[in-house]
């Protein structure tokens, strides 16, 4: 073969390799890259800002004739019956003593049990992160979820759930029997490379995927038997029941549930 003819064949070769090549390569890079983040968007908040308030709780006492007046929420260390205070009498030692302190006597609080008045559950309550992508190109996209970084799930909880251990472990029970799956306190989330769902995100399009855990949720009264004691001999009287009001939202570890939103780009 002619070496200018040969000359001439491979060059052409190469500009016709490097014209399909190239372009195929600057589009891979130019492609829009998913973002994950664990601070809820535009989209989630508008979901989250939604749910229901937690209820204030509230209480009410019933004597032994069956007689209910309301009356105010007791303190955590009252409901305990021992608090830190200093006892200037005694070279600022810290000291032991009943919060609800009468002098001669003082009142004690012993739980009996947890009756649920309501409960429902949320598929979207609990937010796991999100994956977004705006789709420049003129092609659709498909934007992929993966766990880009570990979650941590605490429940919600109102009232003595948290302080008292009985109430906490009385309605998580009730959690667990509603939702028929496993209900816990608290969850991890961790990050992941693999795609738990996918969406299409059409060009001209900011396309969302967010991940949740449902939610599971009680609401009812634990109730404490209360008692009077006297000091001096520890005496104990019984007055009553007191009742107080405590919610719980707790975490299905198994159920998790995406959300997909496109909007518009500017």
């Amino acid at each position: 073969m002619n070496i200018k003819r040969f000359i001439g064949l491979s060059a052409v070769l190469a500009f016709l390799i490097v014209g399909v090549v190239i372009p195929d390569y600057a589009k891979a890079q130019s492609d829009p890259q998913a973002v994950f983040s664990l601070q809820p968007t535009k989209e989630d908040l508008e979901i989250l800002n939604s749910q229901p308030k937690q209820p204030e709780p509230k209480a009410w006492f019933v004597d032994l004739n069956g007689n209910k007046t309301p009356t105010e929420v007791i303190s955590k260390d009252e409901l305990k019956g021992l608090a830190e205070h200093v006892d200037e009498t005694q070279n600022a030692d810290i000291k032991l003593q009943f919060v609800e302190d009468h002098g001669t006597y003082i009142y004690s609080y012993v739980w009996q049990y947890y009756t649920e008045n309501y409960n429902s559950k949320d598929m979207y309550k609990f937010f796991q992160g999100s994956c977004s992508v705006e789709n420049g190109t003129g092609s659709n996209m498909t934007l992929k979820y993966t766990q880009g970084e570990t979650k941590q799930n605490t429940w919600i909880v109102t009232g003595k759930v948290e302080v008292e251990p009985e109430f906490g472990v009385k309605i998580l029970a009730k959690l667990n029997v509603n939702a028929g799956v496993t209900v816990s306190k608290s969850s991890t989330t961790q990050s992941s490379t693999n795609i738990e769902t996918t969406m299409t995100v059409r060009p001209g399009y900011r396309g969302v995927l967010s991940r949740y855990k449902q939610g599971e949720y009680s609401s009812g009264a634990g109730c404490w038997k209360k008692y009077k004691v006297i000091k001096a001999t520890g005496e104990m009287t019984d007055l009553g029941y007191y009742y107080e009001t405590g919610t719980a939202w707790g975490i299905c570890n198994n159920i998790d549930n995406y959300k997909a939103t496109e909007t518009k780009l500017n």
